[in-house]
């Protein structure tokens, strides 16, 4: 199958406002939340999130869509100042004994309303983490880099484990939410019998204060 695609990019930058809602879901509630301890979950969670949010909105309404979009960036900023401890893989080793890490992607069911005549669409989500850097401005219109160019150092630092460790090396990746970047990008593609698909993407750039990197056995 050959696929196609014209990508539009919009970035938002979100910093600390007071929460709106909550990242471990609802009092009582079965639903999905901020886990300190997995990417995947934390991932399914902001989808769910969205996805809810993007679910209401009707075609062409632009200010319901510019609602939404404050809504997502509100849980966005509820992850700041949050201590993660995240089981990842590692995507390269640096000669400077610093790690670049996967990040975690999944697709959902598209949440926007059907309607007539409407377009067929397709709905996936990205998040990466990467070393916040200070003295680096985090832009509007950022592009989402699926594979940032600074790894995070290890614990203990230059630890010589690091030298022969090999791209999808199980690690751990410890430190603080400090900021989280949004990031949307829609392509038409076509599929079967020349079907056309809006298909978007969701994507999160965390960056970690203090994170360092350490070994993990295989499945913990």
């Amino acid at each position: 199958m050959r696929w196609v695609a014209l990508v539009v990019v919009l970035a938002l930058v979100v910093g600390c406002k007071d929460r709106e809602v909550g990242p471990n879901g609802g009092p009582g509630s079965n639903e999905p939340g901020f886990d300190e301890n997995s990417i995947e979950k934390t991932l399914a969670w902001l989808a769910a999130q969205k996805n809810a949010l993007d679910a209401t909105v009707k075609p062409g309404d632009e200010a319901a869509t510019n609602a939404a979009r404050e809504k997502l960036k509100t849980v966005a900023e509820s992850m700041k100042g949050r201590s993660i401890s995240w089981p990842l893989e590692l995507a390269e080793a640096l000669p400077d004994r610093t790690g670049v890490l996967v990040g975690h992607k999944m697709e959902t069911a598209p949440p926007e309303p059907k309607g007539e005549g409407t377009e067929a669409r397709a709905r996936s989500y990205a998040i990466v983490c990467k070393p916040f850097e200070p003295d680096r401005p985090i832009r509007e219109g950022d592009p989402f880099v699926r594979k940032p160019e600074k790894g995070f150092p290890t614990d203990p630092p230059k630890a010589e484990w690091i030298r022969g460790a090999k791209p999808g090396s199980p690690v751990k990746l410890t430190g603080t939410i400090e900021a989280v970047q949004l990031h949307s990008s829609s392509s038409r593609i076509f599929g079967i019998n020349q079907q056309q698909i809006i298909n978007t993407e969701i994507a999160f750039t965390i960056h970690v204060a203090g994170g360092s990197v350490t070994q993990r056995a295989q499945g913990k």
